[in-house]
């Protein structure tokens, strides 16, 4: 079930996790997500260069 209020709280969560640097909860929230059925290409695309720029 797509829930747009639900996809817009974890969608938050998601940006507020990235700008703090919690990478584990910003990659659980991505999986939740994405399980729910929503697409966040930008926010995605946001998590895998932080990823890469602490490497």
């Amino acid at each position: 079930m797509n829930n747009p209020i639900v996809n817009w709280w974890r969608s938050q969560q998601l940006k507020l996790s990235l700008k703090r640097g919690d990478m584990r909860r910003a990659m659980q929230l991505l999986q939740e997500i994405q399980k729910s059925g929503a697409t966040l290409f930008t926010m995605f695309t946001k998590l895998k260069a932080k990823n890469r720029k602490k490497m």
